[in-house]
């Protein structure tokens, strides 16, 4: 995906941090909206997290292996 290691791990960052407050808004959701609400932007989370990781992340893990956090895989 990414040849050159330090734009790769450049871009991991990125989308590391942009994905972690991603997950961390449903919890603000959650607390604030309704219950259906909630299931509804959470589902919407979901596909977009499936899309960071295994569109994303994973081919950039498959170029760049060192990048790989330990225990990606269990």
């Amino acid at each position: 995906m990414i040849s050159k290691f330090e734009v790769a791990l450049e871009v991991h960052k990125i989308v590391r941090d942009s994905f972690e407050m991603l997950v961390s808004s449903t919890a603000i959701v959650k607390e604030s909206c309704s219950s259906e609400e909630y299931r509804n932007y959470n589902e919407v989370v979901g596909r977009i997290a499936k899309i960071v990781m295994f569109d994303i992340l994973e081919p950039l893990y498959a170029e760049q292996p060192a990048l790989k956090p330990q225990g990606w895989d269990d």
